[in-house]
């Protein structure tokens, strides 16, 4: 089973429509996203800069009007570079029950029987274009917006089909999938010692592997080293600590085990190119002109 630590909770749109848009940029909580998934099927679109992301233990580089496409229930890590990006995150089942024809097409994609290309330039077949609309459909909700919607990821799948964008999983890329539950112990011991220090020996014996293959093992899955993602665990959950009014700098350090409250900082600086207490500040700002 998936680990229960790792589902990502957020109702995403309302439950007679359950499809949401965000957009993500420097600023945002969860700019740096750590490992998780979720039952709904994610495509992401870059405005600006590039995505880091690995879905199931594929490593992907987008660049400006690329998409991303994270099936359900795919194990995925996003660690943005100077990027802004457009996530729709939606229930697949939104698209289904139409036809008896039109569901031959969309269930193996719904079942993960058949996967759709998880990296897509977006110059290809006007998929580009087809996203941008999508979204100003999405922020404006003209009346009747969901038919829209609902019309346009077909048109977006559709196009994905004719162009020979999908494909049968692979026996290996099950196994693969199976092999990625032995991290998943791991990310839930991060999150619960959360506001403890974490030491590799730790995590190690909790994949039940020796130290040197746990790193190779870990980084082939989620592109970086455990350390590093530890700590971008931890600043992530800083981010978010920050963003809520009255909370310092020391005790959002402490709340992520860091006793150090100069390395906290300087750590912080590193991972999103500004101190704590700017980032508190500015975020604030934001959120108090956008009221």
């Amino acid at each position: 089973m998936k680990s229960v630590n790792l589902i990502e909770r957020k109702k995403h749109g309302t439950p007679d429509f359950p499809c949401a848009l965000y957009m993500v940029e420097p600023m945002h909580p969860e700019y740096v996203l750590s490992a998780h998934w979720h039952r709904e099927y994610e495509i992401c679109w870059i405005r600006e800069g590039v995505l880091h992301t690995t879905v199931d233990s594929h490593k992907l580089d987008a660049g400006p009007n690329d998409l991303v496409f994270i099936p359900s229930g795919a194990l995925h890590v996003n660690y943005p570079e100077d990027c802004i990006y457009d996530c729709l995150v939606f229930d697949f089942n939104i698209l289904l029950g139409c036809t008896e024809k039109t569901d031959e097409y969309l269930l193996p994609i719904s079942n993960n029987t058949s996967r759709v290309s998880y990296l897509i330039h977006g110059d290809q077949f006007g998929i580009s274009n087809l996203f941008y609309t999508l979204c100003r459909t999405m922020i404006e909700r003209p009346c009747a917006y969901e038919l829209t919607i609902v019309s346009s990821l077909m048109d977006l799948f559709c196009r994905l089909i004719r162009g020979k964008y999908t494909t049968t999983v692979s026996p290996k890329a099950v196994r693969e999938n199976l092999a990625l539950e032995r991290l998943m112990q791991v990310f839930s011991y991060i999150d619960e010692h959360i506001d403890s220090p974490i030491t590799l020996n730790e995590m190690a014996q909790t994949a039940s592997l020796s130290p040197k293959y746990f790193c190779e093992y870990f980084r082939t899955a989620t592109g970086m080293s455990p350390i590093k993602y530890v700590n971008n665990k931890k600043i992530g959950v800083a981010r978010q600590l920050l963003a809520r009014p009255g909370c310092s700098v020391t005790e959002a350090a402490l709340s992520v085990g860091f006793s150090d409250t100069s390395y906290f900082i300087k750590l912080f600086r590193q991972i999103t190119g500004v101190s704590p207490k700017t980032y508190s500040i500015s975020f604030q700002q934001k959120n108090n002109l956008t009221l």
